[in-house]
């Protein structure tokens, strides 16, 4: 124990096997004394052991307070006499050793804690009087980093200050963990006391995780309303997601801006949470009260993770209904058909995507070889957005001929009759007819998450003859054509589909930003066009962080030990839809980072922004050294990481020398000389030159 005496003496024994004395000096060690049952004297004064005897050192271990608790070694040197011109026997040594404890043990050096954020955890650790006298407990302070997050637990402890620990009595530390942020945390906590070797310090180490949030998606940010009259009403919808891994509740759903002109209603609702996983529905009614734009924000509060969404509302007052013609598609070609053959007919859809009722005069369609065969007229008015089908066909009258017509409507839309184009050719060669087997116009996908790829949907394409096809082109296409994939059938460019036989196309939708989707399957082969197929869905987001690094790796040129070398340049970019949250940049290894234009963590990073830091090499010593540059942030779960390697090479050398001809220490250097005869030479002629201006001065 430090400041007390060893309970046990180790003995040492110096014996004479020669027949006349010899005399001996030693010098005492620092923490070790000679102890009273010693009978070879004091350590101050030469011993003489005569011929034939012996005579005993009894060491005792008395541990000093000044290197701490831990390992003390030493060495007691003997420097030997003979007497009676006997020849000195060879000097001796003896090694002693010990371990030296502090009165006050602590169970652990690191208490290590784990604690998600937002809920507190607690680890205890054991303190112990050793010693044989009582001592009294007076402190415990928390300090470092993150010291804020830690506390001792004063209910849970039965150490306390001013506690009072009798000889080998003990008592329990609790400290409490309550981390802000998810990463490591470190603080240190310094107990007091009134024993030897007080202070004494525990390092604490926390690792803290995120806490289960629930993360809310939208189908949109933003919803525009067409026309709307005044007094009239229009509506649209957006669905909500817990994309997270806890409930989300919601707090309000705050209207700003004009907010007489819009109403909020749906399944939303700050009365239920919103499971993991599951959706509801946000109805916005637009019912402007003025003529003109009418703008306004619909804040969504919640408990998730991502910031408060804010969806823009946007509408149009208007004095009087407008009805609008649309043709889907804008035009309609047949491709090749054969003159004679039988084909099936292809739709053109009339809708009203105007805000007051489409009064439908006549639907009337012109050309040569072009027939209206639809089975169901069309009605004589079209609500807004309502609308029919019109079924076309084409029958060539020749071969080796192009046909053009039209299909015109005319109605009280302005710019009324309005037109669809139609075109076709007649050939001689038989062109076969391709369908989809069972029929079917339009795919719907279900909404999904912007980024995730959707399930597939398969199709069934018939040749049904005459002859064999071809396949040409097979893709998806319109205004939204690239978010859906049309691959992984049996169909596929240069495929040959036999009269009577099938191949399958295959589609999925994967949204690249949030909102409805529309495209059209595209299928060119030397056979007919098959009927359109309408593909639909939706895409469900919110704001995405992202963060990107300039590089992932750096390799600095050679350093000598003790330098540091030039600093390397490393780029955050906060690359998603969100802003990213940067809590934590740490570097391992003989590197030293600094800031350069990135505030000290934490801190957020806009979308679309960058910062930047700097990192050096400072070797300690001489090879090769690695070590990472890490940055912890909300851009995912995982730090992003930076592979650092550097060379470290040998200092200069800088002491004083000189030169010879010669080895070792001859007088006979003939450089020395050469120097001496030539310092001889230039005192000569400055003499002699002193000589004769003298000289002249007399004269």
């Amino acid at each position: 124990m430090i400041g007390a005496v060893s309970a046990e003496t180790r003995t040492i024994t110096v014996r004479n096997d020669r027949t006349r004395a010899v005399e001996f000096t030693f010098t005492e060690p620092a923490d070790f004394k000679i102890g009273s049952r010693s009978n070879c004297g004091p350590s101050t004064t030469p011993h003489r052991v005569e011929g034939g005897q012996t005579c005993t050192l009894a060491m005792e271990f008395r541990p000093t307070l000044g290197a701490g608790e831990g390992a003390r070694t030493a060495t007691i040197p003997f420097a030997l006499t003979g007497t009676s011109g006997d020849a000195n026997p060879n000097p001796q040594s003896a090694s002693l050793g010990g371990r030296a404890l502090l009165p006050l043990q602590l169970s652990t050096g690191t208490l290590a804690l784990n604690a998600e954020v937002g809920t507190p955890t607690s680890s205890s650790m054991l303190l112990t009087n050793r010693s044989a006298a009582a001592l009294t407990l007076n402190t415990f302070a928390i300090t470092g980093t993150n010291g804020s997050e830690f506390t001792v637990d004063g209910s849970g402890s039965n150490c306390a200050n001013g506690r009072v620990l009798n000889a080998g009595a003990n008592c329990s530390l609790v400290v409490r963990f309550a981390p802000l942020d998810p990463g490591p945390r470190t603080g240190t906590l310094t107990i007091a006391h009134t024993a030897l070797g007080g202070p004494q310090q525990v390092l604490l180490d926390g690792t803290a995780t995120p806490r289960p949030q629930g993360r809310l998606e939208l189908s949109g940010t933003s919803i525009t309303f067409g026309d709307t009259q005044l007094n009239a009403s229009a509506v649209q919808s957006l669905t909500l997601s817990n994309a997270g891994n806890l409930a989300l509740n919601f707090s309000s759903f705050d209207l700003s801006g004009a907010t007489g002109d819009y109403e909020r209603s749906g399944s939303c609702s700050t009365a239920a949470a919103l499971a993991i996983g599951a959706q509801c529905t946000l109805t916005i009614t637009f019912h402007p009260t003025q003529l003109g734009l009418r703008s306004a924000n619909l804040s969504i509060v919640s408990d998730g993770s991502n910031p408060t969404p804010t969806i823009q509302l946007r509408g149009t007052g208007v004095p009087i209904p407008v009805p609008v013609v649309t043709f889907v598609p804008p035009s309609l070609d047949f491709g090749d058909q054969t003159f004679g053959g039988l084909y099936p007919a292809r739709t053109v859809r009339l809708s009203n995507t105007g805000t007051a009722t489409l009064n439908v005069a006549s639907v009337v369609v012109e050309g040569t070889g072009f027939s209206n065969v639809s089975t169901t007229a069309c009605p004589a008015a079209l609500a807004p957005n309502d609308g029919c089908d019109v079924l076309i066909r084409f029958t060539p009258p020749s071969a080796g001929a192009s046909f053009t017509g039209a299909l015109r409507v005319a109605s009280n839309a302005a710019g009324s009759p309005h037109t669809a184009a139609l075109s076709g050719t007649g050939v001689a060669q038989a062109v076969p007819v391709l369908v989809w087997s069972p029929a079917v116009t339009e795919l719907v996908f279900d909404p999904i998450s912007v980024g995730t790829i959707s399930a597939v949907q398969t199709v069934t394409l018939l040749n049904q003859g005459p002859g064999g096809v071809e396949i040409k082109v097979l893709n998806a296409v319109g205004p939204d054509g690239a978010v859906f994939s049309v691959a992984g059938g049996t169909c596929a460019v240069g495929v040959t589909v036999f009269q009577g036989a099938t191949c399958t196309v295959s589609v999925s939708f994967a949204p690249a930003s949030a909102g409805a989707r529309t495209a059209s399957v595209q299928v060119a082969s030397t056979g007919s066009f098959p009927p359109t197929l309408t593909l639909r869905g939706t895409g469900l987001g919110g704001p995405t962080p992202g963060l990107g690094l300039s590089q992932t790796t750096i390799a600095f040129e050679g350093t000598r030990a003790g330098a540091q070398s030039l600093p390397r340049e490393i780029t955050l970019t906060s690359s998603g839809s969100g802003a990213v949250q940067v809590t934590a940049l740490t570097v391992t290894g003989p590197y030293t980072m600094q800031p350069k234009s990135c505030p000290t963590p934490p801190f957020a990073l806009p979308a679309g922004s960058d910062c930047t830091v700097v990192v050096s090499f400072v070797p300690e010593g001489e090879g090769d050294a690695a070590g990472i540059l890490r940055i912890t942030s909300s851009a995912g779960a995982a730090p992003l990481e930076v592979a650092l390697s550097g060379h470290g090479e040998a200092k200069a050398d800088l002491s004083s020398g000189g030169c010879s001809l010669v080895d070792g220490d001859s007088a006979s250097d003939p450089t020395l000389w050469t120097l001496v005869l030539l310092a001889a030479a230039v005192l000569l002629w400055r003499r002699r030159g002193r000589a004769a201006v003298a000289r002249r001065s007399g004269s």
